[in-house]
């Protein structure tokens, strides 16, 4: 299994995790953790998490909504 597969099993769907190494995402979340790099020997602040709204499981918002949903513009990792 995947990172993401094992985490959006536990989350159900309606968020997804998105990783980072060194500060930048890995936007090909099929590959194995090896695959992107991550092994034993990272240190523990080279790796980091960020959930993000899961697009084909997200609810939709009408314009007069008045609290409408944060844009991934809007957000930053937390450090």
């Amino acid at each position: 299994r995947t990172v993401m597969e094992a985490v959006t099993s536990i989350l159900g769907g309606g968020l997804q995790v998105g990783i980072l190494l060194q500060g930048k995402k890995i936007h090909d979340d099929s590959k194995t953790l090896l695959q992107t790099g991550i092994s034993c020997s990272n240190e523990h602040d080279d790796v980091g998490f960020m959930l993000e709204p899961n697009t084909i499981h997200a609810p939709k918002f009408s314009s007069t909504d008045p609290c409408p949903p944060l844009s991934p513009k809007e957000t930053e990792p937390l450090n």
